[in-house]
């Protein structure tokens, strides 16, 4: 609340405060709080928003992490993160917790991984389904470093009704190949109720791939899955029904 109304540079500001506005504004925000009414109303509100924006923040991770350039990742990060900038970020990192979700979280890939993605998005409130994705992305930035640095970027327009609520590209060298597949305007694509962007949502829109891609099956490197693109006089397709079955965005490698 301070941040905003020295920020807004109204009627106070942070080299010259005026503490009594900023003393009234804080006595209506905590009158207002307590009304039950509010608070019943804004708990409603905060929960579709939170619900909804999960799914935007995965989307942002993933396109930062895979589009061309270095991706620039503020530490703490990693899960959840409600902070405001400077000051409010300069706060110290638990990075002990980080550490323990991040083993629990390996150990518990190599038993199953589709198991941990499907357990990771029904427990998404708790931040660590962005570390696992974060940690994915970047293990295999990491072994593929040529595709990164080199690799081509190639922009896939989707085909359908609903094309526009999808973002996806390729980047490709002569050896390597990944897919991106991020979902936008999340509300409306579930028309307004609380589901996940996935599944039939989609309906029949499709992904047009690269021609060299035909014959090759895909490695959703986030679940494990294997896709077998459909192909349609000679020219590949996948359709996001498929590529997003069980995990809200996607990331292929193909094979």
């Amino acid at each position: 609340m301070h941040k905003a109304i020295n920020e807004a540079k109204v009627h106070s500001n942070w080299i010259n405060p005026n503490d009594a506005y900023a003393q009234a504004i804080a006595d209506f925000v905590t009158t207002i709080w307590q009304d039950e009414e509010l608070r019943a109303s804004f708990d409603e509100f905060h929960e579709r928003i939170a619900y909804f924006g999960r799914f935007n923040s995965l989307a942002q991770v993933l396109l930062k992490l895979t589009s061309p350039g270095v991706p620039d990742i503020y530490q703490g990060t990693e899960l959840w993160d409600f902070s405001l900038v400077d000051p409010d970020n300069r706060r110290p990192v638990d990075f002990e917790r980080r550490h323990a979700l991040l083993t629990e979280i390996q150990e518990q890939e190599q038993a199953d991984r589709l198991a941990l993605a499907q357990a990771l998005l029904e427990d998404a409130p708790s931040g660590r389904i962005k570390l696992y994705l974060t940690y994915r992305i970047l293990d295999y930035r990491r072994r593929q470093e040529a595709l990164f640095r080199q690799g081509r970027y190639l922009p896939l327009p989707a085909e359908g009704d609903l094309a526009e609520h999808v973002c996806a590209f390729a980047r490709q060298d002569e050896t390597e190949a990944v897919l991106t597949i991020a979902p936008r305007f999340s509300v409306i694509l579930a028309h307004g109720q609380k589901l996940p962007p996935m599944g039939d949502l989609w309906e029949d829109t499709r992904l047009p791939l690269p021609a060299g891609w035909a014959g090759h099956g895909l490695e959703n490197l986030l679940t494990g899955e294997i896709i077998e693109p459909t192909v349609e006089e000679g020219k590949p397709f996948l359709p996001l029904a498929a590529a997003l079955a069980v995990w809200p965005v996607a990331f292929f490698a193909r094979r």
